[in-house]
């Protein structure tokens, strides 16, 4: 599957782990790199758009929950670049 080209628009729908709803958001790519190496990881990046407060706190939850986990070297791994979870 190749990644979506850049500033597309999207609806995601997921679920989080110990989290009973399911999440249908709007996003929009943020970068996008079909070939592996280069300044990130081969797939894409995804941007939440006028995510509500609710699940945007379920989401830093589960992220932090992850970085404790699994250590922020991890997270880099999973979600494309350390981050604080506030961005």
């Amino acid at each position: 599957v190749q990644p979506l080209p850049l500033n597309e628009t999207l609806t995601l729908r997921f679920r989080l782990p110990g989290v009973a709803e399911e999440f249908q958001v709007q996003g929009r790519v943020v970068w996008s790199n079909p070939e592996k190496g280069g300044s990130y990881p081969q797939g894409m990046g995804i941007r939440f758009v006028d995510l509500p407060a609710v699940q945007a706190e379920h989401i830093r939850a589960f992220v932090g929950r992850v970085r404790r986990e699994r250590g922020v070297d991890q997270v880099t791994d999973l979600f494309g670049s350390a981050r604080d979870g506030r961005g």
